[in-house]
């Protein structure tokens, strides 16, 4: 293991390699030089310069950055102006012009020059045996985005209009050889689910369509396997989705459905796009979630049951601009990304980008989030210079402030390196351990072995053993890159 002094090292070694270079025309980032005091001791200082928009700079001239301790407060806090081609601060003589920030201040003679930070895993290729989730030698893959499920059916449109009733959806999985498979679905209201007649779960509670809120394990036998759904109705919206993969999320290998839509070729994350349907079913007096153990025609006689063929030629959306380098950018209000893959124990590699944004404050400045298995957030967001806080980038929401403030300036590639221990549950689904996360911000130790005893705000759902990554939406567009996942052996 890496001490905190060595990858500090690997940082500044960075930041040697890149050499003296200018902050362009928004004169923002970081600094370094000289503080000559007034009794005419010298030493080392830096200033991060923040620009608020509008000619607006702020300049925290401080002993240290990007390491412990942290100070518990800049040396010197100066305003700028912004004045032609130079930024004059206050009243001091202090400006910067010409790639250099100089100038008598109140605590002495500023001389410095502007360095750029730049993480040492920059561009770290996945090791063998990682999950590669954005890009790779096929640039984009294993991703997908919720809010546009693929293959959603409208039972409203496609049978009667009805309130307390139940319907089926029926298609048949195709594959060569016996193997265990995972049904993701989603339904409005409550769901029954029968695999070649026999029941392998239930869900008889009124609820809103949740696209994957179902984690059902298949056991596949070699050649055709009836898959049927049983919808279930209470009243309002009448839906469901469902779709077909691996035990790890990815798509499973040789699958092929027996409904599928003419010149429509599979779903790249196992969206079910064909169903035969059969339906309304009430019983008097019952309810549409007592329906779910009462059979109709399409259980006790699926030959004497009536179908019709429903279709949605729709696939899964994607809601990101993908860029010719294989960087994408998150589109504002399309919707997190979730990757295909699920994953437990190990090491998760992310390089991200914020937006500059410089009139923004607060969590409207380039905000997304990295959610480990959907549930636990690392906040990203451009924090440049401040103080480092929960909600802050590098932060864990509610659970965790970084140990140092290891934001880069906007417009600047930015590495999270992940080691996360999944939490653990008895047999009986009991929670038996939290969580827990390390985490390395642009090479620098932010979190160490933090416990993570719930799911943060906006989680996907409940803790578990597994889950995907998820990039969340927040309405900036925020781009990242070279996004993996190494699993634990």
């Amino acid at each position: 293991m890496c001490t905190k002094q060595r990858w500090y090292g690997l940082v500044m070694l960075a930041v040697i390699a890149l050499g003296i270079t200018t902050h362009g025309k928004d004169f923002m980032g970081d600094w370094r030089g000289t503080l000559k005091a007034p009794d005419g001791a010298t030493r080392t200082v830096f200033a991060q310069v923040i620009n608020w928009g509008k000619g607006e700079y702020q300049a925290n001239i401080l002993e240290s950055i990007y390491t412990q301790p942290v100070p518990e407060k800049p040396l010197l806090v100066l305003r700028g102006k912004l004045d032609g081609q130079r930024v004059q601060f206050g009243d001091s003589q202090a400006a910067i012009a010409a790639g250099t920030f100089r100038g008598a201040t109140a605590i002495g003679e500023l001389d410095l020059q502007p360095y750029r930070l730049e993480s040492p895993t920059l561009g770290l290729a996945a090791p063998a045996g990682a999950e590669m989730i954005i890009g790779g030698d096929k640039g984009l893959i294993g991703l997908r985005s919720p809010r546009r499920a693929g293959g959603v059916v409208d039972l409203n449109k496609s049978l009667a209009k009805s309130a307390n009733c139940a319907a089926y959806l029926r298609n048949s999985l195709i594959v060569d050889a016996p193997c265990q498979a995972l049904l993701r679905c989603g339904s409005d209201d409550g769901i029954v689910v029968f695999l070649n007649g026999e029941k392998v779960y239930e869900k008889a509670v009124p609820r809103p369509l949740t696209a994957d809120e179902d984690r059902v394990e298949l056991s596949l036998r070699a050649g055709e396997n009836v898959l049927m759904l049983k919808v279930l109705q209470g009243g309002g919206d009448w839906s469901a989705q469902a779709r077909v993969v691996d035990l790890q999320g990815r798509p499973l290998a040789g699958l092929r459905y027996r409904l599928q839509p003419e010149g429509v070729p599979m779903a790249s994350d196992g969206a079910i796009l064909a169903w035969d349907v059969s339906g309304p079913y009430t019983q008097a007096g019952k309810s549409g979630m007592a329906l779910a153990v009462q059979a109709f025609a399409p259980e006790s006689d699926p030959a004497g049951a009536t179908w019709q063929l429903v279709e949605n030629r729709q696939p899964s959306g994607e809601r990101w601009k993908l860029l010719d380098d294989g960087t994408i950018e998150l589109l504002p209000k399309g919707g997190s990304m979730v990757s295909n893959y699920e994953f437990g124990d190990g090491t998760l590699h992310v390089e991200f980008r914020t937006p500059v944004m410089f009139e923004a404050r607060g969590q409207g400045r380039g905000n997304s989030g990295v959610y480990l298995q959907g549930r636990y957030e690392i906040q990203v967001l451009d924090s440049y210079g401040l103080a480092g806080k929960d909600n802050e980038c590098g932060g864990i929401y509610q659970l965790g402030k970084p140990l140092v403030n290891m934001c880069l300036p906007p417009g600047q590639w930015q590495t999270y390196d992940v080691d996360f221990t999944a939490p653990r549950f008895d047999a009986d689904g009991n929670k038996t351990a939290n969580a827990m996360v390390t985490v390395r911000h642009n090479g620098v130790l932010i979190h160490d072995r933090l416990e993570l005893p719930k799911a943060t705000g906006g989680a996907m759902g409940k803790e578990a053993a597994k889950g995907p990554l998820a990039l969340q939406d927040h309405g900036n567009p925020v781009q990242f890159r070279n996004v993996w996942f190494l699993p634990k052996p």
